[in-house]
């Protein structure tokens, strides 16, 4: 992932993006609540784990693209009915 462009609201927005069209090569949109929870979940874990032992500045950077493209895969994903 490159975060060299992500100094900027359009950066970011790109980089979350890109991070969602990857995913959803390999991963289909999440089929309960609970799922996208988890994955969520274990997102915001990665960058907690990252925050805390003062990982470089990137790898916390790539952590929230990644949080922010669950987030929006869960809020478009067939759960809400």
């Amino acid at each position: 992932m490159d975060m060299n462009n992500v100094t900027n609201l359009k950066g970011a927005f790109e980089a979350v993006k890109n991070e969602l069209l990857q995913a959803n090569k390999t991963h289909p949109l999440f089929t309960t609540r609970h799922e996208g929870y988890a994955v969520l979940l274990e997102e915001v874990d990665e960058l907690w784990d990252d925050v805390k032992c003062n990982a470089p500045s990137m790898r916390p950077q790539s952590e929230c693209v990644q949080i922010a493209a669950m987030a929006i895969k869960m809020l478009i994903s067939p759960i809400w009915k």
